[in-house]
């Protein structure tokens, strides 16, 4: 095993060299980081690595000073420089002192496996064996970067292998020490305009999720050339959303996980060119310390997605207990696989759970609305249209026990095919939709979408009826309805401002469409989510 040291005093920096050396070398050994020049001669003399990748401004010693100290008691390590500067002097002293080769920072990747590929190469006997190695290696990237996707697919669908994943990590040369997901939505406010330029007969459904797809699939590559140099990363879109599977190292964990992500989805942002005009918004898991419990990730990071109102990053914060989460998850994972037996048994279990609990019918109905919605949100549902209160409780209206259940299973089973199969909506209902979820705090009318559309207010109206089975009115209340029941669960607020933070500004107003669109006011409503959560 080659044994490299790294010198340097941004930490970030280290970590950085670090993590591009794990990534393109299986048989290395990186040891500890020293931030000044003093430490890096005591760490020569007691480790003795055999390369060394040392900065030459340090504090106390600098680099040169210190490559120089080491010369003179004739260490035999291999040095390559990293510095700032770019003033041949500087470099001209660092070779006549014995380095191998330099870097210019900021460290380009490429640049850096070159450099010590060669040094490297330099040190093994056999040039043929060392092209060996290499190849050997470039295989073996190639392998694990198709097994890192297949495995994140296997999370995505709730089916994780565990023991294949620790495979995959140990091949990596890293160990399970907690892990998150980010889903990332592009805000597609922006790209309406091309459908307004496009082509008489272009602008189809297909056309539409091909662009968003190529625009995440942009920001997954750049993300992964970017941010792999400080954290093992995995990405995949999936159903209109581009997934990252973020596994930190073991500096980092659930106390200081937000601040470090923050930092880095913050920097893609900067640095990532989409389009002009075009952002994207980042909804992030909570952080798990167990391998298995990856597979509640991708339904946190959604749900995150829908409560992130006003920032680009938003956290889920949780919402349900994990009795609930589970029974959920199962139901999920049974119409995956079309096992409605299973779904039947399932719901018909937690409705004899309420009735042990002495709930009435009209309590029942509301729990199980609230249950479908996580199921919807665990299925990856993009539509509201199927899953809204007032649609739920439209379809619960005046059915007895034995009714509720097969309604449940009913409205489970359509979700899960619009899921699946993958219902298709005219690109105009899809762009009206998204538009309405993204501004629905606004005081929003249909002829706004319309023109944002380059269509006719009565066209889109016709459209929305067709296709939704409601008038934009219906929609947007649903809509704004909706929102509020997402915050009434992770918030104390009281009923006004929540109500505000939905676009009504008259109290009195929301209170009687809340009551009319859930069945209940605002404080029944609190009080049931505590139930359930």
């Amino acid at each position: 095993m080659i044994r490299i040291l790294i010198a340097d005093d941004e930490e970030i920096e280290c970590r950085g060299l670090e993590m591009m050396l794990q990534n393109n070398f299986q048989d290395i050994v990186v040891l500890p980081s020293v931030y000044n020049g003093v430490d890096m001669v005591k760490c020569v003399e007691n480790d003795k690595p055999d390369l060394l990748i040392a900065d030459i401004n340090m504090p106390g010693l600098n680099g040169l000073e210190a490559l120089e100290l080491l010369r003179g008691k004739a260490f035999d390590t291999k040095v390559i420089i990293n510095t700032a500067y770019s003033d041949y002097e500087f470099i001209r002293q660092a070779l006549l002192l014995g380095a191998n080769d330099f870097l210019v920072k900021p460290v380009d990747e490429k640049r850096l496996v070159s450099a010590v590929a060669r040094v490297l190469g330099n040190m093994i006997s056999e040039k043929k064996e060392f092209l060996k190695i290499e190849e050997a290696q470039i295989q073996m990237k190639s392998m694990q970067k198709a097994l890192g996707n297949e495995l994140l697919s296997s999370i995505l669908l709730g089916q994780l292998n565990v023991e294949n994943f620790q495979i995959w990590l140990s091949n990596l040369g890293r160990v399970f020490q907690g892990g998150i997901l980010v889903a990332v939505r592009l805000e597609r406010q922006e790209l309406l305009a091309q459908n307004q330029d496009a082509e008489k007969g272009e602008n189809t459904p297909e056309n539409g999720a091909k662009r968003l797809d190529d625009l995440l699939e942009h920001i997954g590559f750049h993300a992964l050339e970017q941010l792999q140099r400080f954290c093992t990363l995995q990405y995949k879109v999936y159903k209109g959303l581009l997934y990252l599977l973020i596994f930190p190292g073991g500096q980092i964990s659930e106390k200081n996980y937000r601040v470090w992500l923050e930092k880095l989805l913050e920097r893609l942002q900067k640095e990532i060119a989409i389009r002009p005009g075009v952002s994207f918004v980042c909804g992030v898991s909570r952080w798990k310390e167990k391998l298995e419990k990856m597979t509640e990730t991708p339904g946190e990071c959604r749900a995150a997605l829908k409560g992130n109102s006003e920032g680009t990053i938003c956290f889920f914060e949780g919402g349900y207990s994990d009795s609930v989460y589970m029974d959920a998850k199962e139901i999920a994972g049974a119409l995956a696989c079309e096992h409605m037996s299973q779904v039947y048994d399932s719901i018909n279990r937690r409705i004899t759970f309420l009735k042990e609990q002495e709930y009435s019918i009209e309590q029942i109905r509301m729990h199980l609305a609230l249950f479908i919605q996580l199921c919807a949100e665990l299925l990856n549902t993009e539509h509201r249209s199927g899953i809204s209160w007032r649609r739920l409780l439209e379809r619960f209206r005046e059915k007895e026990e034995g009714e509720v259940l097969n309604a449940a299973v009913q409205m489970l089973e359509e979700i899960a095919e619009d899921s699946f199969r993958g219902k298709e909506y005219n690109s105009y209902v899809e762009e009206a939709v998204l538009y309405l979820e993204k501004n629905y705090r606004n005081d929003i009318s249909l002829g706004e979408v319309a023109e944002k559309l380059g269509i006719s207010s009565f066209y889109l109206s016709r459209l929305l009826t067709q296709e939704l089975d409601r008038s934009f009115v219906e929609l947007l209340t649903d809509i704004r309805i909706d929102h509020a029941i997402e915050l009434l669960k992770t918030e104390d607020s009281i009923a006004k401002d929540i109500g505000k933070q939905v676009g009504y500004l008259s109290p009195n107003y929301f209170h009687k469409l809340f009551k009319k669109n859930t069945g209940m006011t605002v404080s029944e409503m609190r009080r049931l989510l505590k139930q359930q959560g």
